[in-house]
């Protein structure tokens, strides 16, 4: 029951075989040269390298049972911490139960647990623990380990939402910390908070530096999200709270029964009884715990709700640089089933405990009675009446009825029948109602357990058989990082960070789709683009008929079909080779025209002189010879019969340095996108290397900052006589 399916099979999944492969040749994941011709690898963040429980499934073996098992501990870790932070929080156990199935079971964390966004959003209810225990004792050994487990949550990886999640928790640790009424202890804590959150960001520095260097150079990221913050949801969006598919079925159901199958995806569901009992909730009291975090949750359910609908001022931020690239409406609509299932939790509290007034219960039952009403009328108006799936939706409008009376009816027993043995045993009852609402929600058919990446498709091992260690062009099929994962050498990428120059020579020539990703591809490009990224091989889906004949008018060997696709092999120039044959284009956009046009497969265009001289190739030229070819290296020698340019078919990027026969040499700019490094005449042995910009410095900032974490932990504790040192604070 996945929100987002492909960021699952097409980017997570092939980046965790990729992660697998690389830590058992013992080589750090810095470039993938299987995708985009080559594209930076742990900067994409979205393959989440480091983070522990991740990295730890990765050594593992990152098996089918393995991954069911680190998915399913994902939502225990959620459920457990949701408790403890509740309890942390002064609430008593019934309520910091409900809080914490109710979020265990929500459609936040069960349509996303299978990917990068659930594994973040996972940490959503650790994050606001360790900022409690932080607050409860700030002391300089609390900065340290505060900064250990921020550290290890942003290494989760998915920045949009880690946005969110610390963003919570920020405004958690503000109200927390602004319930003290010493101004003295207020500005130490939030000292010592502030420290501990800039030795986290020092932590992850290594990881996150060159994901900021590969953002600034890749333009059209830029371009494609400048305006991604704007975009809004419909109110009726937040009918989805309910439980899954009550307007159409469009996070279940490939072909839904609405006529705007999309428009719904964003705001998960949670349950009717939560609803209810959030209804109840208020920050009153004298317990500063509490009201801590029940302020917490009213605040940001309020700017997340209207942020998502537009409504300003809240709606400002999406101008604002960085907010601006972001899909509050894809995203943020997550947040909403955490919060909320907080204020149903202290709710549930109130209740218990004989705090909520008939007036409260009144109109929490009104407004709710009329929310599930309302959402028949807003059903219909969406509904495809000619769908054979057509009004699926309205027995299951018909248990929201029949379980928001039977909550209703529960909340209005603690009244009519007080006394703390019915108390617990109402209290009792609506957990098992919330966890059976959530349980009905996540269930769906089994499916057959199947390691695609260890049992791939035939086609994949004809494609190998084809490319014979060339590259692959792919053209209705296959278009994911999956080549990534079988180790095929490609040209597609679901990578958001590609090389600008590949991603300009694609959708120039393969795919007038513009999208973030080099996918789509619908023709076959040039010869003189397959030969300057050396394409040795062409898979083609058999549902593309003008493509399969162009394969074959071109000339391209036939090496297997079946009813899906087709494998060609075609003749071309090898992915290195020598030329002392080139052209001088004055810019980049005359370069990318000049390629398409090529018809010499070994000319090489750059992009100013060169010093010596242009010569015509030879055919007696003699071959380079590969030595080596790893992920984030590759050596290769040749005997140069003059001065010329060895040529590496893979793409241009910041961290290649080259070496020739040991002495540093320029990496060139050649066919617009690819590499060149020019050789002397005679025997050379050309290397290059990567390493990804900002990783160095990055590296050094994680070391020192790691240094001050260890001895803010060791030796930052606050004495047992300490006059300022909080009282113990209520075990969990």
């Amino acid at each position: 029951n996945l929100h987002d399916p492909p960021a699952t099979w097409w980017q997570w999944e092939p980046g965790g075989e990729y992660l697998r492969k690389a830590v058992a040749d013992r080589e750090p994941p810095f470039w993938d040269p299987f995708i985009a011709a080559g594209a930076p690898a742990m900067a994409n963040l979205t393959s989440t390298f480091f983070f522990p429980p991740y990295f730890l499934l990765i050594l593992l073996g990152n098996g089918v049972v393995l991954k069911n098992v680190y998915f399913l501990s994902l939502l225990a870790f959620a459920g457990f911490f949701t408790y403890v932070l509740l309890r942390r929080s002064s609430l008593e156990v019934i309520p910091s139960l409900f809080g914490a199935s109710a979020f265990m079971l929500s459609g936040a964390l069960n349509k996303n647990v299978g990917s990068f966004l659930g594994q973040t959003l996972c940490c959503l209810p650790f994050l606001m623990f360790t900022a409690r225990a932080f607050v409860d004792r700030p002391n300089w050994r609390a900065s340290g380990l505060l900064a250990i487990g921020f550290g290890c949550v942003a290494l989760s990886s998915f920045p949009p939402l880690l946005m969110a999640i610390f963003g919570v928790t920020a405004l958690f640790i503000a109200l927390a910390v602004f319930q003290s009424t010493r101004p003295r202890i207020r500005r130490s804590t939030l000292l010592r908070a502030s420290v501990g959150a800039g030795l986290a960001l020092g932590l992850v520095a290594i990881y996150y530096l060159p994901a900021f260097s590969a953002l600034a150079r890749t333009t059209q990221v830029k371009s494609l999200y400048a305006t991604a913050g704007a975009e809004t949801l419909s109110p009726g969006s937040f009918f989805e709270l309910l439980g899954p598919g009550v307007v159409g079925g469009s996070d279940r159901l490939t072909d839904p029964p609405v006529r705007n199958p999309t428009r719904n995806r964003a705001i998960p569901y949670l349950s009717v009884t939560a609803l209810l009992l959030a209804s109840f909730a208020a920050p009153g009291g004298d317990d500063r715990r509490r009201r801590a975090l029940t302020w917490t949750a009213i605040a940001a359910t309020v700017l997340v709700a209207t942020k998502l609908i537009g409504w300003y001022p809240v709606h400002w931020i999406a101008f604002l640089p960085v907010f601006k690239t972001i899909h509050f409406a894809v995203y943020f609509g997550n947040l909403l089933d955490f919060t909320i299932a907080l204020l149903a939790a202290v709710g549930l509290s109130r209740l218990l405990s004989g705090q909520v007034s008939r007036l409260q219960i009144g109109t929490g039952s009104v407004v709710l009675v009329g929310f599930v009403l309302s959402l028949r009328p807003y059903a219909e108006s969406l509904q495809d009446p000619g769908h054979i799936r057509a009004w699926s939706w309205v027995p299951v409008w018909w248990l929201f009825i029949a379980t928001a009376a039977v909550s209703i009816l529960l909340s209005w027993s603690t009244v009519r029948l007080p006394g703390r043995q019915t108390r617990v045993l109402v209290g009792a009852a609506l957990v098992v109602m919330a966890s059976a609402e959530g349980v009905r929600s996540n269930a769906l058919p089994r499916q057959r357990r199947w390691e695609v990446w260890r049992n791939p498709p035939q086609y994949v091992a004809r494609l190998v058989d084809a490319a014979a260690g060339g590259r692959e062009m792919a053209i209705g099929v296959f278009t994911s990082n999956a080549s990534s994962a079988f180790g095929v050498f490609g040209l597609d990428s679901m990578m958001a960070f590609n090389p600008s120059r590949i991603y300009a020579l694609y959708h120039r020539y393969a795919s007038a789709t513009r999208s973030l990703f080099l996918r789509g591809a619908t023709a076959l490009p040039p010869e003189g683009v397959l030969d300057r990224a050396g394409v040795q091989a062409v898979l083609i889906a058999n549902g593309l008929p003008d493509v399969v004949r162009d394969a074959h008018a071109r000339g391209f060997e036939l090496k297997w079909t079946d009813d899906f696709v087709s494998v060609f092999r075609r003749p071309g120039a090898p992915r290195f080779f020598f030329s002392s044959e080139y052209s001088v284009a004055p810019d980049g956009n005359t370069a990318l025209e000049l390629v398409g046009q090529l018809q010499n497969p070994r000319l090489v265009v750059v992009e100013g002189a060169l010093p010596n001289p242009s010569l015509p190739n030879q055919l007696d030229d003699p071959a380079v010879q590969l030595i080596h070819f790893r992920r984030n290296s590759v050596k290769v020698s040749v005997t140069a019969p003059r001065p010329g340019l060895v040529y590496f078919s893979e793409s241009h990027d910041p961290g290649w340095l080259a070496t020739v026969n040991g002495a540093p040499e320029p990496v060139l700019l050649a066919n617009y996108a690819f590499r060149a490094v020019a050789v002397p005449a005679g025997p050379s042995e050309i290397e290059m290397t990567y390493v990804p910009p900002g990783f160095r410095l990055g590296a050094l900032l994680s070391g020192v900052s790691a240094l001050a974490v260890a001895a803010l932990v060791f030796a930052g504790g606050t004495r047992p006589d300490d006059p300022r040192r909080p009282e113990r604070p209520i075990e969990a």
